[in-house]
């Protein structure tokens, strides 16, 4: 491997050891190019009047913010009626509306609690129609059973009418 250098290390002065790559570079084309003029280097100040300062760096205006409220006694305040629902926004006028029909629908006429109390009424009804047509069945055969059997005639006319037989004899007790 071979290195090759462009200025030859014996040729150098004190000065052009210690530039660094940027300032040989620059002071190589300033030699090409005379018209250039290289910036004078900062040196130590050595009294107070070569101190040099810089400008402040601009700054955005601070937004003044309102101060802060010193509260004696108790923080709560009254809220005025319009105040205690916040701003009204669709959302909650929709919400306010779907909760009067879900009331609406359980107390109302024809709600859900009147439908069930209709229920249980056709429940009931539907009980007694059910025992009111077994008693019919027993009376259709208790009509039938009269009109064909002269026994059971018989045995009506004795217990309803109080009818006896011609061979029968009637006690009567008084009642002392």
């Amino acid at each position: 491997m071979e290195f090759v250098f462009d200025k030859n290390f014996s040729d150098n002065t004190d000065e052009d050891i210690f530039e660094s790559p940027f300032q040989q570079a620059l002071s190589s084309s300033t030699s090409s190019n005379n018209s250039v003029a290289r910036s004078p280097r900062r040196s130590v100040a050595t009294s107070f009047d070569e101190v040099e300062f810089n400008p402040p760096p601009k700054r955005k205006k601070a937004r003044k913010s309102k101060p802060k409220p010193k509260y004696i006694g108790t923080t709560a305040k009254t809220k005025k009626w319009y105040h205690v629902f916040g701003k009204i926004t669709a959302y909650k006028l929709a919400w306010v509306m779907a909760g009067f029909f879900v009331l609406r629908l359980v107390f109302m006429e024809s709600g859900i609690l009147d439908y069930h109390r209709m229920n249980q009424t056709i429940a009931d009804k539907e009980k007694s129609l059910v025992e009111l047509r077994q008693e019919n069945a027993e009376l259709i055969k208790e009509i039938k059973k009269i009109r064909t059997s002269s026994a059971y005639q018989k045995k009506m006319a004795r217990e309803h009418l109080g009818v006896i037989a011609p061979n029968e004899y009637l006690v009567v007790f008084s009642r002392k």
